[in-house]
């Protein structure tokens, strides 16, 4: 990575409108590698089930919920002291946790305090990484407009293809752009594509940045505080690697 080209203070949202098809897991690897250069501020806020203080097998005191219950009026930037009792450190990483509570019944964060959070986040982090879900439609579609770069997570198969249609009409009809967005595919089987790269980009109509073949091993590391990125040995490192590469060729100014 070039860092004299790299944009700093970027924000990258992953998201997937179908679960269990890795988007965590990435989200958690993403945030390993490019910890090896730039400081990284993980948003944990797949609501649904936030899983990343698991990876990384931390317990975070404090969320982000928490966060918005002490500033519960003030919608002004959040300065660092603000934000600092609420990241918990990655022991021996150059990253910052902003952990959340499982949604139950209503999405707790208002759009304007998400916008607040974003924004604030930037001025401290080269890259703020998030990790969301449909948890609740609206938030989704409101990240995707707040960030520099969106990863669209998909595997080859019909529901989870035909489940990210819809969230891409949403954005639509919402008239927010998507094209910032890519597509990162996971190969289900190991023998034979069920949907080929173009064949996802003319469903979707939204660019494959890469397809990671050997999905197996994204499980076998799921809730795992291990990392493919940094196990040389593991067979979806080389696609991995190439996968980091990219995003930070997109992410140059």
């Amino acid at each position: 990575m070039n860092l004299d080209k790299y944009m700093s203070h970027a924000v990258v949202s992953l998201i997937s409108a179908k679960g269990g098809v890795g988007t965590s897991t990435l989200t958690k690897e993403l945030a390993i590698a490019f910890s090896k250069n730039v400081s990284v501020c993980l948003v944990d806020m797949a609501l649904s089930c936030p899983a990343q203080e698991t990876f990384f097998r931390i317990l975070p005191t404090r969320t982000m919920e928490d966060l918005f219950q002490h500033n519960a009026r003030d919608l002004s930037p959040l300065s660092w002291q603000d934000l600092d009792p609420y990241l918990t450190p990655v022991p021996d990483r150059n990253i910052h946790l902003l952990s959340s509570k499982q949604m139950k019944r209503t999405y707790p964060l208002p759009i304007n305090r998400i916008i607040q959070l974003i924004s604030s986040l930037k001025t401290y982090f080269d890259l703020v990484l998030i990790d969301t879900d449909m948890a609740s439609t609206d938030t989704p579609a409101k990240l995707m407009e707040l960030s520099d770069l969106a990863l669209l997570i998909t595997d080859d198969t019909e529901c989870s293809i035909k489940n990210n249609q819809r969230f891409r009409r949403f954005l639509t009809q919402k008239q927010i752009s998507y094209d910032h967005m890519h597509v990162i595919a996971n190969q289900i089987r190991k023998e034979q594509r069920m949907y080929s790269d173009q064949e996802i980009e003319e469903l979707l109509h939204i660019p494959v940045l890469v397809t990671l073949p050997y999905y197996d091993q994204v499980w076998k590391y799921n809730n795992s505080y291990l990392s493919l990125y940094e196990d040389s040995e593991n067979l979806l490192h080389p696609s991995l690697s190439s996968l980091v590469n990219r995003l930070s060729k997109l992410l140059e100014k």
